[in-house]
Formats: structure tokens, sequence, C-alpha cells
């Protein structure tokens, strides 16, 4: 049940992004377990940016238990090789969810947004690029 409300949040906001126009609008999203069977996700939406136009991504992450079950209040650590983040650790709600927004660098390329949970570390990529270069994501 979890993750269906966590790919309907998900849908609704590549829907909301993507009616923008934008051609390249998709969404990437890592997920990665430890040991004791906590699992981390972390997405991004859209997962590429012309830095031109300006504009910012959802970062989202998602922590659940063993069971499947969101943890509340787990803090994750996230970090980017590119582009500001909003936040730097995000606490989870309810439901095991949190959202955080990255503002584009100034320089094409690809970004990485890594978050850490508990001994895990799920990433996603960020391609950012130009009207010139065109989108690669």
């Amino acid at each position: 049940m979890r993750y269906a409300c966590w790919l309907a949040m998900l849908a609704v906001v590549v829907l909301a992004l993507g009616c923008g126009g934008e051609e390249f609008m998709t969404t990437d999203m890592t997920a990665v377990a430890n040991d004791d069977g906590f699992t981390l996700v972390v997405s991004a939406a859209p997962d590429n940016l012309n830095i031109q136009t300006g504009g910012a991504i959802s970062v989202m992450i998602s922590v659940t238990d063993p069971a499947g079950e969101g943890v509340e209040s787990a803090v994750v650590v996230l970090s980017a090789t590119m582009g500001t983040l909003t936040e730097t650790e995000l606490t989870t709600d309810m439901d095991g969810f949190a959202v955080t927004t990255l503002t584009a660098p100034d320089l094409e390329g690809y970004g990485v947004v890594v978050g850490s949970y508990r001994g895990i570390q799920a990433m996603v990529q960020i391609d950012f690029w130009t009207s010139s270069t065109g989108g690669t994501g």
C-alpha cells in the first residue's frame, strides 16, 4: 500500500511538471535496502533541467521498514554534486516521505544527489543541459 501511495504521489508530480511543455520531463528513482531490511528511495522529478530556462527539481525520499511501512522521523542526509539543495537533512513525515528542491547550477553536466540513512546510500542522476546541447536524460 505504501508503494502505491508513493507511486501515485510521484505520478502527480510528473504530470504536473509535464504540463509545462518541456520535452524532457521524466522521473528517475533508485531504491536500496540495508541488511536490516530498511529501504531508502531517492527520486527526482524531472530528472533533467534546461539551465537556461532555470527552474527547480523536486527531490523526494521515502524510507520504509522491513515490513514495508513508512518510517516516521527518519533523518536522511542529502548531498549533490551539482546544483543547490534547499535542505541537506530531511526528516520523514508519518508515512516515511520527505521532499526538498534542487536548483540548477550555472554549468551543464550530470549531477548526482545522494541520500544516506542507516548505512544505506541511494542516489539519482540529474542532467543539467542548455538548449544548444539538448537533454540527454
